[in-house]
């Protein structure tokens, strides 16, 4: 990673999962090096030319219903779709892989999944994940919701409107929630306390995904 690259977050997580902390996403900037799963893709497809992210610390949001009838007859996405990615810090990831295996076992690392889908006025959230990684501990914390389960959960969700084309998506949610390894599951194990706030990016057309 270069010295002078020191990007300023764009989201945070503050979370009590073993211990707690706050973890960062960053905006998404191609990577310098171009790997040879790119070339590869690239290759095959001939589309254009894609790229891994200089960190994978990073949010996006995406319409997964674009070109839709349902879109085209709004005019404006009739689903959002956010993936967050928290870390200690932005680094890029080594070319070693065991380096990188090594690296996160010894960091903390959140994935965060929302999807919100639009209802008659507004948008509603349709889907809800959490995964946290602490280093040292093999089995990571996860609780993952959708459809009226969500309405069940003790989360604070602030409303969120419709993004600019291409714009940024504001998000804030709280709340506690137990352990649920997978959908469908019984919710079973500790429950953790979090918070989330960050101005989400449209993803750029260059990234892998």
């Amino acid at each position: 990673m270069s010295d002078t690259w020191s990007p300023q977050p764009v989201a945070w997580l503050h979370h009590e999962w073993e211990g707690g902390g706050t973890l960062f996403a960053y905006p998404a900037e191609p990577a310098e090096v171009t790997r040879l799963g790119e070339r590869l893709h690239d290759g095959l497809y001939g589309l254009r030319q894609h790229r891994s992210p200089r960190t994978p610390y990073l949010g996006q949001w995406r319409d997964t219903a674009r070109h839709t009838a349902q879109d085209r007859k709004l005019g404006w996405p009739t689903q959002l779709f956010v993936t967050c990615v928290f870390g200690e810090e932005p680094r890029t990831p080594s070319l070693d892989l065991m380096e990188e295996d090594r690296w996160h076992n010894e960091h903390d690392t959140a994935y965060l999944r929302l999807k919100w889908e639009w209802h008659d006025t507004g948008y509603r959230l349709l889907e809800f994940g959490l995964e946290l990684q602490h280093k040292g501990i093999p089995r990571r914390f996860r609780s993952f919701h959708r459809g009226p389960e969500i309405d069940q959960l003790d989360l604070a969700v602030e409303p969120v409107s419709n993004p600019p084309e291409g714009g940024t998506l504001p998000i804030r949610l709280s709340g506690q929630i137990r352990a649920r390894y997978n959908y469908g599951e019984a919710p079973g194990g500790p429950t953790v306390r979090f918070s989330v706030m960050g101005s989400i990016a449209h993803i750029p057309d260059w990234l892998i995904y």
